[in-house]
């Protein structure tokens, strides 16, 4: 499973290079793939907003990301979100748009000791590149093929493009607004504390769990329709509370 995603959706326009790669625009930021929210927050940066998060995985495990300037974050310090989840937005009419990068842990661009205003720098421009290459890539996440990659893609990725009717992004952010965003952020919560009970096999346990739940009820239903039962569904609840019935009665 590729573990990188384009953070960005068609609203957002590329700007210059320099310490990072500069945007502007609107819409949603999301995070280049698993990663560790460290800090937020950009003193000494026009507006003093911005996003630091370690990515945990792929080539680029241990790396720091910022996300400065022109950004409304989502997220809390010590959140761990998933590629591709939202970690923010672009403030629409910002006057400096964001600038993306790669940093140390302190949150100072790789950069910094290079830049002088208006240079391209080479960790600028290496991050141009790295974007370039996951846009081209059409941001998405490749979860593989046949019924173990549907369903990676269904519970982990986009379940209307796992279904072969288009992308759920936009019609996710359209609906969640402000109080579907606090319930996804309870929800990812949720995930998150469930996930650090069960460790690192909650993932494979989760998905082995709804695979076989799902499997089977699909195997009953067809077996059911193929033996005349009109309603799979309903019938068997009607005929357990009827013999709920039966036995009080008797």
């Amino acid at each position: 499973m590729t573990s990188y995603v384009y953070p960005f959706a068609s609203g957002a326009t590329t700007g210059r290079i320099d310490q990072g790669q500069d945007f502007g625009g609107t819409g949603p930021i999301y995070a280049i793939g698993n990663a560790r929210i460290t800090s937020l927050g950009a003193p000494g940066w026009p507006g003093g907003r911005g996003i630091l998060y370690q990515l945990l995985d792929g080539s680029r495990r241990g790396q720091y990301v910022f996300v400065y300037e022109g950004v409304r974050p989502s997220v809390r310090v010590g959140q761990v979100v998933g590629a591709g989840q939202r970690i923010g937005s672009l403030i629409p009419g910002s006057s400096t748009g964001i600038e993306i990068g790669f940093a140390d842990a302190n949150g100072v661009p790789l950069s910094h000791s290079e830049y002088t205003e208006g240079k391209e720098t080479v960790r600028g421009k290496e991050m141009a590149r790295f974007l370039a290459h996951l846009k081209a890539g059409g941001g998405k996440t490749d979860y593989g093929g046949g019924p173990i990659g549907f369903a990676k893609q269904f519970v982990f990725g986009d379940p209307l493009e796992a279904l072969g009717i288009g992308s759920g992004q936009g019609l996710k952010q359209d609906i969640l607004g402000v109080g579907g965003q606090a319930a996804s952020t309870v929800g990812a919560q949720v995930v998150e504390y469930i996930g650090g009970l069960l460790g690192e096999k909650a993932a494979p346990i989760l998905l082995t769990i709804a695979l076989v739940v799902g499997g089977a009820f699909l195997i009953y239903f067809g077996l059911a329709r193929a033996v005349g039962v009109a309603q799979p569904v309903a019938t068997p609840l009607r005929a357990v509370r009827a013999g709920a019935i039966a036995g009080a009665a008797a």
